[in-house]
């Protein structure tokens, strides 16, 4: 993504929300922000003020551009790829392993949850897989 900024930190669940309705599309207004979210997460319920508040706290922090369309109306889009995104979340985790043991303890929890979708368990078995070959390798 053109200007992608290197993340440090990990997103708040509310930038996650935004930022997914962001990612891989064209620059958008508030009005179509709202409308995405309500269309791909119906259980969000924020209301005018909280998604301008959102959006208005994204740009000061440099993860959203919002560029002024005209003075009411501005169109939003995402300084931060979603690989950028995800990279800082994985590095936090790995980080904070100290609290819950080993990365292996923490994805066998989220297995025995009962949460993982079919394709969650078809992701970790070709990621198992995967990592099993690079062993066998002596690849890192």
């Amino acid at each position: 993504m053109k200007g992608c900024l290197r993340m440090n930190k990990r997103l708040a669940d509310s930038e996650w929300i935004i930022l997914k309705a962001l990612w891989g599309k064209p620059p958008q207004s508030m009005k179509q922000i709202v409308s995405c979210i309500q269309k791909e997460q119906p259980d969000v319920d924020w209301d005018y003020k909280t998604y301008h508040t959102y959006l208005r706290n994204m740009c000061k922090k440099g993860l959203l551009h919002a560029e002024e369309r005209n003075l009411k109306d501005k169109l939003y889009s995402a300084l931060v790829s979603q690989e950028d995104a995800i990279r800082a979340e994985s590095e936090s985790l790995l980080l904070r392993r100290g609290y819950f043991g080993s990365v292996g303890r923490l994805v066998m929890f989220m297995a025995d949850s009962g949460n993982l979708t079919e394709q969650d368990k078809k992701e970790l078995l070709e990621l198992a897989g995967k990592l099993e070959k690079n062993y066998q390798n002596g690849e890192k």
